[in-house]
């Protein structure tokens, strides 16, 4: 199938109302597209079932999934040269001044500094949403630029009736299980290409990845074996940069299922903080909107590949919510002893820049 077949039945799909979610791997020149036959919601609940998941940061709240057993699952190739869709909607004006909202974003950064100088987080993720108005934009075509702008990462577009329409481009894995054996990475640290070279990274930076490492190595090392973490480098993702360590090994056993490793990893230091449970109160306190999906995971789940069943989940990065004429972005980033409150909305500035490009 080519790739205008393949969005031509996406959009018909689209039109009838029903669940569909499309999207790419980092690297691969294909997408995929999942297409529901109904209007249901179907929850994951073990995690053996078999289809996409995406599901909200919250781990008490409901996830959805689309499964393969009720849906028609369709694949693309991408030109190399990724799609050309130069013109998708209109960004017009932000609901908030800047200035506003970036007094709102320090009084939150000033807020978790309390919260850890007090002993009460030793890290903490905060985050905001931004929103746009926009004319004219099409989920689809925005879709379409984003795989082309972001070929190196995880792209999805998911619609539903009951969660709305998502899309993202986030280059941090949850984790990826073939069969047996198992990797995710330890993601953390922001710089635009611009500001930092190779080995230029703050005592800051570098300790805010380092809490996530030592995290996910905690957790792992009871349900794995030969756990193996590569040395920190540099890893770019469009136009911005993080430190990255890949761990990957083996699950002991049969016992430690998808879901497990799911309780186990999600969320992340990276996007909650550290003691979790503490991190997470404190989010769900001094936030002032509900995450919803962003920060969550999503991909997919028990796929058979090559002859085995592999899962492929993503942490739900750089995303936005479209609506009929506007748009919510949401961005955020790790605070630790070492924030400076406007260096924290400086970055947050940074990476919305990466899913606002998609719609202009």
């Amino acid at each position: 199938m080519t790739q205008d077949e393949l969005f031509e039945k996406v959009c018909d799909h689209k039109k009838r109302g029903l669940p569909l979610v499309c999207y790419s791997f980092p690297g691969e020149l294909e997408v995929t597209c999942i297409l529901q036959d109904n209007t249901e919601h179907y929850c994951c609940t073990d995690y053996t079932e078999s289809g996409f998941v995406f599901a909200p940061f919250n781990p008490d709240e409901k996830n959805f999934y689309i499964p393969t057993d009720h849906a028609q699952m369709l694949h693309a190739r991408i030109p190399a040269k990724g799609i050309n869709e130069s013109k998708t909607g209109q960004l017009l004006e932000r609901e908030k001044s800047d200035e506003t909202a970036k007094k709102e974003h320090i009084r939150l950064v000033k807020e978790g500094l309390s919260a850890i100088e007090k002993g009460v987080v030793q890290k903490v993720v905060l985050s905001r949403q931004e929103k746009l108005s926009v004319k004219s934009v099409d989920p689809v075509t925005t879709y379409k630029k984003l795989l082309g702008l972001y070929p190196d990462s995880f792209t999805y577009l998911w619609m539903h009736p009951k969660t709305g329409t998502w899309m993202g481009a986030t280059p941090e894995s949850l984790f990826q299980l073939n069969g047996q054996v198992f990797s995710t990475m330890s993601l953390a640290g922001t710089r635009s290409v611009e500001e930092v070279n190779d080995g230029e990274w703050t005592d800051k930076e570098m300790a805010e990845q380092q809490y996530v490492t030592d995290f996910i190595k905690d957790q792992l090392e009871p349900l794995t074996e030969d756990l193996f973490i590569s040395e920190r480098r540099t890893h770019r993702a469009g136009n911005l940069l993080h430190l990255k360590n890949e761990i990957s090994g083996s699950l002991k056993d049969d016992q430690y299922p998808i879901k497990d490793l799911v309780k186990a990893l999600h969320p992340t230091p990276a996007v909650c903080g550290l003691p979790r449970k503490e991190a997470l109160e404190f989010i769900l306190k001094n936030e002032v909107y509900n995450r919803e999906f962003y920060t969550g995971f999503a991909g997919e789940m028990n796929i058979l590949h090559q002859g085995r069943q592999r899962t492929r989940l993503f942490v739900n990065l750089r995303c936005l919510r479209l609506f009929k004429d506007e748009v919510l972005l949401f961005v955020g980033g790790g605070i630790t002893n070492k924030s400076r409150p406007e260096d924290e909305w400086n970055e947050t500035v940074a990476k919305s820049q990466t899913v606002k490009r998609s719609l202009i």
